[in-house]
């Protein structure tokens, strides 16, 4: 079995204070603790005379010492105890790595049996945990030695370490342990955006992860809609009473905490079983804009029962069959929707070569939801579990007329990257326009959202509401956008990294982080409210 995990290497003889007793036997507690021979009564009988380099014939695992093996152990015993030892709390130095803060010899690697061990002279130990019965028990926290057994624990894609569980679907459906960090000490070490996007990109099946992070061909437009942020400059002004401040504004009329919202983004059960009830929960409870995603693993029904006082917007392709997009506008409408955001830059899906290199599709679990029973008759599903060819790549100008007879909501249209299409949205009657690329999903090389905006800004003139999405990673970027022209930014990636740590507690925490940076970023270039976040700030020589 091998020596025990804690004790180091080097030769036994000094151990005890007063030497080995002549009939002294390792059942006998406590094992380092006293001055003198043990005590004559043994909780487990009285064993045959043996030596401490002879373990007992009847050997328990659950009976210290854990792993001594039959015969000398002369490299396996410590030079003397250290202060105040026992089989409980392992000694702080060990040949086999530092284990981590509270350690318990009672958290047992895969391979001991499952059950409780007997009961020991030393008091009750925690309840034993094993693989046999973990799965039984989501949410519960296990802990184990990272440094000395992590090699071993690992089921599917992960080791398992410093993590709770939640449900086996968590990772497509497959039997393995969902990873949730012990409360605190990741909590402490998740400050920034980055820093949930590391975790995301640690914990997420492989293929999900990139799913989720893939840009069209080479992803130059989805990391230059980052780095386009870095290049713009602040002109922050100083002596400006910001004592108070305020983060409010309004949308379509309707007031949110923050001018930050939720982009659509597809597949959210892939990240955190409830997917998109979660990040509907999160938006709720921060005051802030949820769009609903067409795409979604949770139904249109099941957000709305999720967070009925919420303000949501659903995203809207338009179909070949004009009737299946009728469709879903009538259960928005009954569903308290505030708006439609049409998105227009998808005739055809971008290539993306991560997606086509890992034949990425839905499992067989995961259903988009809002198209179930909707797509009978109209073929088999592609990759994202609806039928090919569906969507229209004929869509044009005019059937913004068709949209506006079918519906009374607000139509905000989503893709826009030009002057020349804000014009036209303008005088085709929409109520807004996301500046978006898609997340630099679609066409590779195109404009960087935040370098597109000011131009639209300004030749719409204020007679419709300019919104964007892509690159917002912090406080400052939010700050950057609505000098810019923006009304509201839009959050894509990062909510999912969100959901992977916590669920809505994950989102709430990124929402969180970033409505903080803003308010700070604003403080520090003398803005009390978001009315007196303007153009004035930026550093025209950079744009």
């Amino acid at each position: 079995m091998g020596p025990p995990l804690f004790l180091p290497m080097g030769p036994p003889p000094l151990f005890l204070p007063m030497g080995p007793p002549p009939c002294f036997s390792l059942w006998d507690p406590p094992l380092f603790l006293p001055m003198g021979p043990p005590p004559p009564v043994s909780p487990y009988g009285t064993p045959p005379c043996f030596s401490l380099w002879d373990p007992p014939p009847c050997f328990s695992l659950w009976d210290p010492p854990l792993f001594l093996p039959m015969g000398p152990p002369p490299l396996f015993l410590p030079m003397g105890p250290p202060p105040c030892f026992s089989l409980w709390d392992p000694p702080p130095v060990s040949p086999y790595g530092s284990p981590p803060p509270c350690f318990s010899l009672w958290v047992p690697p895969p391979f001991l049996p499952m059950g409780p061990p007997p009961v020991s002279p030393y008091g009750t130990p925690p309840a034993p945990l094993s693989l046999y019965n973990l799965l039984l028990f989501p949410g519960q926290t296990v802990i184990l030695c990272t440094s000395v057994l992590s090699h071993n624990l690992h089921i599917g894609p992960r080791p398992l370490y410093n993590m709770s569980l939640g449900p086996s679907q968590h990772f497509e459906g497959s039997l393995s342990i969902c990873s949730r960090p012990v409360l605190g000490d990741a909590e402490m070490s998740l400050i920034c955006l980055a820093d949930f996007e590391a975790y995301a990109k640690e914990h997420l099946p492989k293929a999900t992860w990139e799913y989720y992070a893939a840009g069209a061909d080479e992803c130059c437009t989805r990391d230059d809609n980052l780095q386009a942020f870095r290049r713009i400059r602040l002109r922050p002004r100083m002596l400006r009473d910001v004592s108070v401040m305020d983060t409010k504004t309004t949308v379509l009329g309707e007031e949110i905490s923050c001018p930050i919202g939720i982009a659509p983004t597809a597949f959210h059960c892939l990240a955190w079983p409830d997917g998109e009830m979660s990040t509907a929960r999160a938006a709720e409870a921060l005051k802030l804009l949820y769009v609903a995603s067409t795409y979604a693993t949770c139904s249109v029904e099941e957000i709305s029962e999720a967070a009925p006082e919420g303000l949501r917007w659903f995203q809207l392709y338009v179909y070949r069959d004009r009737k299946l997009s009728e469709q879903l506008i009538r259960r928005v409408e009954a569903l308290g929707f505030k708006a439609l955001v049409l998105t227009v830059d998808v005739p055809y899906t971008g290539k993306r070569r991560t997606d086509i290199r890992n034949n990425f599709r839905l499992p067989p679990h995961l259903k988009v939801k809002n198209f179930e029973g909707v797509f009978e008759g109209h073929g088999g599903p592609d990759n994202y579990g609806v039928p090919l060819n569906t969507l229209d790549p004929s869509v044009s100008w005019k059937d913004i007329c068709w949209l506006r007879s079918v519906t009374s909501l607000p139509i905000v249209i989503k893709g826009i990257l030009t002057k020349e299409d804000a014009e036209l949205a303008v005088v085709y009657g929409v109520q807004g326009i996301i500046v978006s690329n898609h997340g630099g999903r679609q066409l590779d090389g195109e404009l960087a959202t935040i370098d597109a905006l000011a131009e639209i800004v300004e030749v719409v003139q204020g007679r419709i509401e300019v919104y964007l999405d892509g690159g917002i990673r912090t406080g400052s970027d939010v700050l950057k956008a609505i000098a810019l022209g923006a009304k509201c930014v839009f959050l894509g990636r990062p909510i999912v990294w969100g959901l992977t740590y916590k669920g809505e507690e994950g989102v709430k925490g990124i929402l969180q982080i970033l409505t903080d940076e803003f308010r700070l970023s604003m403080a520090l270039s003398g803005c009390r409210n978001v009315s007196e976040v303007n153009r004035n700030l930026i550093h025209v020589a950079k744009l």
